[in-house]
Parts: C-alpha cells; sequence; structure tokens
C-alpha cells in the first residue's frame, strides 16, 4: 500500500461502522425476501457473539430443487443488468498445480464452489433493487417438490 492508498484508507475509517448497519440492513431485507425460497439455501446465522461486516451476500443455489443451474441464474441476473459474482470459482484445486492433491478430499468444497452466488451488496443499495432481484430469484426458478 503506498502513502495515497493508506490515506484514504485511514480517512474512510470514520464511515466503516456506519457502513456496515446500512449493509446489515440490506442483508436482512434478502433474507427476509429470499426465506420463502426453498431451493435457495442462505448462509445460517451467525453465533451472536461474532461481529460481521456484511461484506458479502452469498446463496446457495439448488438446481435440482430450482430448475436453473448457478450459471443459469447468473445469466438470468445478468439479462437484467445485475451483476452476481460466482466467487471461489474456478476452486483453487482446480488449477494443475493442485489437481492431483486435493480434489479426492474436498467433495464439500467443490459442491459449493459450483452452486455458489454472490448477490450485489453495497451500503446504500436501494430497497427497489433487492426486490428486484429476489423477484427475479424467487419467479424465474422453477420450483420441484
Amino acid at each position: 500500500m503506498n502513502e495515497l492508498q493508506a490515506l484514504l484508507g485511514k480517512i474512510n475509517l470514520k464511515y466503516v461502522d456506519q457502513e456496515i448497519i446500512k449493509r446489515q440492513r440490506a442483508v436482512e431485507k434478502y433474507r427476509q425476501l429470499l426465506a420463502a425460497v426453498p431451493a435457495i439455501r442462505l448462509m445460517p446465522d451467525a453465533d451472536p457473539s461474532v461481529k460481521l461486516n456484511f461484506a458479502y451476500f452469498p446463496i446457495l443455489v439448488d438446481e435440482i430443487h430450482y430448475g436453473l443451474t448457478r450459471d443459469a441464474l447468473f445469466e438470468l441476473l445478468a439479462e437484467d443488468n445485475i451483476f452476481a459474482r460466482k466467487y471461489f470459482s474456478p476452486l483453487i484445486t482446480d488449477f494443475a498445480c493442485y489437481r492431483d492433491i486435493f480434489k479426492p478430499h474436498i467433495p464439500n468444497a467443490k459442491y459449493v464452489a459450483e452452486r455458489i452466488l454472490t448477490l450485489p451488496l453495497w451500503g446504500d443499495i436501494p430497497d427497489e433493487v433487492i426486490e428486484r432481484i429476489c423477484a427475479i430469484i424467487s419467479q424465474r426458478g422453477v420450483m420441484k417438490k
């Protein structure tokens, strides 16, 4: 980090707690609207002793019950100019230098890496944007029983 970056970081430190509070509100809105979509798994509530920074809002897409893969949902959102992220994809153990070392031992990591999608999140994200994202997710999946 150079001196300018350090200065900008120091100046912005006074806004961190306010930003976390705003992000927490946005996360609560997402959780409320997506709770009724059984094929979309949300992160479990954290232990109350853990102080979260609400940096990301990941969801796990169960393609069997949702009717779309994570990648298909990613594309659907992108068509509406909603840019989610496929974190942990590709999984680091898929790189040639690690492929033979870890692959047999990490089935859970592979499962998550193929299904996780991180939805847009920032402190001042309007409720209307969250509602639009959640409407696309809840309406476009073909729920299977």
